[in-house]
């Protein structure tokens, strides 16, 4: 598969529909046109990889992929964005896709420790705001100096939404139930869903 996309300083790639969705919500709320988003399960073919480099990767300034499964899971890719990085000026920040630190990922990203830390917790907490602080500290990054390490802030496991007031409040009644708090609502239908859904 070519995905065929155009060149562009930042570049994310994940496995996760979720975390792509997620991602370009957070480019459409920053007017941003200079970012592109891959998904790795098109890029496992090994010619998949080398004609997305080729044509998107080799002009960035940073390269951000969460990997599940860590390097084992896309040994290929990871092999050629570190020759990559090695060979241009080119920021690469390999990230778990678990909450977990993978000390053999970090160790082959080329960005300090630190920097490494505050993207994973970014994406590790998820939710709108978070993600739009990894899409700026990104950005800082592409631009060749980061101002600001923005902290990530808590996004909720679980809860209640309303398409009203959102997010609302839980009140734990009992071990291992909730309720939540709506206020005077007539009627509603609970549907159940992931909190992805809600991540974009």
């Amino acid at each position: 598969m070519d995905l065929d996309q155009t060149p562009a300083p930042v570049i994310f790639a994940s496995a996760a529909d979720s975390e792509l969705a997620a991602f370009g919500a957070a480019v459409d709320r920053a007017g941003f046109t200079g970012a592109r988003a891959a998904s790795i399960m098109a890029l496992s073919h090994n010619m998949s990889v080398d004609m997305w480099l080729h044509k998107t990767v080799s002009k960035a300034r940073i390269v951000v992929v969460r990997l599940l499964g860590g390097r084992p899971y896309w040994p290929y890719g990871v092999a050629e964005l570190i020759s990559l990085a090695d060979n241009l000026n080119l920021k690469l920040v390999l990230l778990p896709g678990d909450a977990g630190v993978d000390p053999d990922l970090l160790e082959r990203s080329n960005v300090t420790g630190e920097i490494w830390q505050h993207l994973h917790a970014l994406f590790v907490a998820g939710g709108p705001d978070n993600m739009d602080r990894a899409l700026s500290l990104m950005r800082q990054l592409a631009g060749g100096a980061v101002v600001s390490l923005p902290q990530a802030q808590p996004f909720p496991r679980f809860g209640c939404w309303s398409p009203e007031t959102g997010v609302v409040g839980i009140k734990e009644f009992s071990p291992g139930w909730h309720t939540c708090t709506f206020g005077r609502v007539p009627a509603f239908v609970p549907i159940l869903f992931y909190r992805a859904v809600l991540e974009g």
